[in-house]
């Protein structure tokens, strides 16, 4: 039950309520898709993904925060940050295939945002 109150909080502050009418097929391409739930381990908190409508060939990710207590919402990261989750990985990376990955998407954000 706490977590269908989460879920439809979460959705009632990321979609406009103009936007709440009846959808086409079409249009469900547009709309942002909620993943990932965690719950702290205090329940204090609750983070998720939200995935943003495709641009081009690529689609972004930002993960949120619900602070459960106040209902406050707060995007925790911004467009010039990336979310990867590898299979069978926890909080570190353990198949070298991921470590290079990672590795490559580092050069490759400082490459984007440090050189001019």
């Amino acid at each position: 039950m706490k977590i269908h109150y989460l879920i439809a909080t979460a959705l009632l502050v990321l979609i406009p309520a103009a936007s709440l009418a009846q959808l086409k097929p079409e249009q469900t391409l547009n709309r942002r898709a909620i993943s990932e739930l965690r719950f702290s381990p205090d329940g204090s908190r609750v983070t998720f993904t939200v995935n943003e409508p495709p641009k081009g060939a690529s689609r972004s990710r930002h993960i949120w925060i619900l602070e459960v207590g106040t209902r406050e919402v707060r995007q925790f990261t911004n467009s010039a940050t990336e979310f990867v989750v590898y299979p069978r990985e926890g909080h570190g990376f353990r198949e070298e295939k991921h470590q290079l990955d990672v590795l490559n998407r580092i050069i490759g954000w400082f490459d984007r945002h440090l050189r001019k």
